[in-house]
């Protein structure tokens, strides 16, 4: 299976890190899942909606290996959403909505940043805090962040500290992220396709992270499409 294969490449030492770190890695990954993720993410802004759940759990990838955006329970238009209602993954949730201030187009904005963290280092975020109550301390009233001083892309450690900034205001939109990400992968000249449903992204020693990916048959909303869905190791 792809979970035991990233196991094994898993034993084969520290190498590992450093390949899955190198920036051609970091660059492919940001290429077949966060650009298209972040595109997915810039139409629905363009039409009022919030996703307000934005993570790993809720983006699958179609037999061509395009990201897909899927789960929109807790969707709304920004105008219906109300100020005190919270919704969403702590892990991911912007600040805003974690303190009852309500959701707004630029509390996804932060959710992105931090799964754009998460892409790049293939590490799980804010692993070192273990309860609801810490989290809110360190992580929403005093706003501590992860260092990104280990992704080898100055624009895109400038990127992701603008989309997790305190301050929902001073976060870029989706149009902007598109076009820093383009021209990031544009300058680097990154031509990687997307990697097969049955390889993922491999994985650390150790960070101990292992990405795999799963089949998830869906319902509705993508005509029972069979998608691979992005598995990060995490709840």
């Amino acid at each position: 299976s792809a979970l035991s294969n990233s196991r094994t490449r898993a034993s084969a030492g520290s190498s590992s890190t450093a390949k899955h770190m190198s920036q051609s890695a970091v660059l492919e990954r940001v290429s077949s899942v966060a650009m298209g993720v972040a595109k997915g993410m810039e139409y629905l802004h363009s039409q009022g909606v919030a996703l307000r759940d934005l993570k790993p759990d809720n983006i699958g990838f179609d037999v061509n290996g395009v990201p897909k955006i899927f789960d929109l329970g807790f969707a709304r238009e920004v105008h219906t959403i109300k100020p005190t209602e919270v919704a969403g993954s702590l892990r991911y949730m912007a600040p805003e909505v974690a303190r009852g201030f309500g959701s707004e187009l630029a509390s996804d904005v932060y959710s992105f940043g931090v799964l754009l963290w998460e892409i790049c280092t293939l590490d799980k975020p804010f692993k070192h805090i273990t309860s609801r109550d810490d989290f809110m301390q360190t992580v929403v009233l005093e706003d501590w962040r992860h260092t990104t001083s280990k992704i080898p892309s100055t624009s895109l450690r400038r990127l992701i500290k603008e989309c997790w900034h305190p301050d929902a205001s001073k976060r870029p939109t989706f149009t902007q992220i598109v076009k820093k990400l383009r021209v990031e992968l544009t300058l680097t000249k990154t031509t990687t396709a997307a990697p097969p449903p049955n390889k993922g992204f491999g994985s650390t020693v150790n960070l101990k992270r292992t990405a795999t990916w799963t089949a998830k048959k869906l319902t509705t909303g993508m005509s029972n499409s069979s998608l691979g869905v992005l598995r990060l190791g995490f709840k």
